[in-house]
């Protein structure tokens, strides 16, 4: 049975080669926002319904951070492109969830784009996956996620809302203690208690599918920290940053002030997802680096 993935139009432009959460293509046939960067994603896009579905074909060059450290601790650092099988072992990946929750397979190659209802922004969008995120927190349920997801696209495009089953009390709390893991648990609540307070001001999050690769990536720009259980608190000379590992990484972004922007450039360069260098501004120097999950840094110098 061929399947709304496969019958999708192509998109009537082509779309940037990033688009930052909740951006949108503005098209002659609608507003649309790229919905395959994860499976929740693709699961909103899915109930929205065949004829909200648009698809591009995926030519982007994608590449790797490599890091490699010989035994003096001297690091150098290189790109490796993406090969298509690592690109197939993605889509599978995504499949596999997507099949989890009833829905088919997408065919591989392909960048996924949803029709924005007319009166609602990308944003909005957003934030109905958000809203659903929050009422299952803890919960891992495949059944509930699915129908709390088409609840939220029902409301989202003012279709009859299907009123999803309430969450069970079982399901909102933590599973009960095993007695063989009280010290590590312990332990590592010890250890969060020492990285995670600091001075008063916020510290961004940014998702990513691999911290491993993240800290990484974070390492040739000067961060040093430690990691938790999925997750890691970073800190650099001048500015702190959090990562939290998760399969629904969706791109966010930060601000990172440093001393000398220009001179941090310089020594970036061949990064793939390196910026132009802007100075525009009188007395301030910016440029943009995506990490490995295309979370956006500008960093700004006075």
């Amino acid at each position: 049975m061929t399947s709304a993935w496969e019958t999708a139009a192509l998109l009537p432009v082509r779309p940037p080669d990033e688009l930052a959460h909740g951006d949108v293509v503005v098209t002659g046939q609608g507003t649309y926002w790229e919905c395959g960067s994860a499976d929740w994603h693709l699961m909103l896009g899915w109930f929205a319904g065949p004829a909200t579905l648009r698809r591009w074909p995926d030519d982007r060059e994608q590449s790797w951070t490599v890091i490699e450290e010989d035994a003096a601790g001297n690091r150098q650092v290189s790109q490796r492109l993406v090969t298509s099988a690592e690109r197939a072992d993605e889509d599978n990946e995504i499949n596999q969830l997507l099949a989890e929750r009833g829905i088919p397979a997408r065919p591989g190659g392909f960048r996924w784009f949803q029709l924005v209802p007319p009166d609602k922004t990308g944003s909005d969008v957003v934030a109905a996956y958000m809203r659903v995120q929050r009422e299952l927190h803890r919960c891992h349920d495949m059944e509930l996620e699915t129908a709390y997801a088409r609840a939220a696209v029902e409301e989202l495009y003012g279709l009859p809302v299907t009123p999803p089953p309430p969450i069970p009390a079982s399901l909102r709390q933590p599973a009960p203690e095993n007695p063989r893991h009280t010290a590590r648990i312990q332990a590592e609540q010890v250890r969060q208690a020492s990285l995670l307070p600091g001075a008063p001001g916020a510290v961004p999050i940014l998702r990513c599918r691999d911290l491993r690769r993240s800290l990484a990536f974070y390492a040739t720009l000067g961060f040093r920290g430690e990691e938790l259980s999925g997750y890691a608190v970073l800190r650099h000379p001048t500015a702190e940053l959090h990562l939290s590992e998760t399969s629904n990484a969706s791109p966010g972004g930060c601000l990172i002030r440093v001393p000398d922007a220009a001179a941090l450039w310089h020594s970036l360069d061949g990064q793939p997802t390196l910026g132009p260098i802007e100075d525009d501004n009188p007395g301030m120097v910016t440029f943009t680096l995506l990490d490995p999950d295309h979370n956006q840094l500008l960093f700004v110098s006075t």
